[in-house]
């Protein structure tokens, strides 16, 4: 999976994300759509403890309209 990164050089874009996306931990895995909205935040736990089967699980869309507990929680 591609996942996206910035340079360590470029701090302030950074901060920027953290703030808007509330990250407050690294790692911290926020999964969001197309135009930018928070699906699922802080799913650290979930990929940790079901691994692929939640990308899968995502992407099939079990989560899509179930994601109120993990988007918020």
């Amino acid at each position: 999976m591609p996942w996206k990164a910035l340079p360590y050089s470029e701090q302030t874009r950074a901060d920027e994300i953290k703030s808007n996306y509330d990250v407050r931990t690294i790692p911290e895995l926020v999964i969001l759509s197309p135009t930018g909205e928070v699906l699922y935040s802080n799913c650290i736990n979930e990929v940790s403890g079901e691994g692929a089967e939640f990308f899968r699980q995502w992407y099939c869309g079990k989560y899509l309209f179930d994601n109120n507990t993990l988007a918020h929680g």
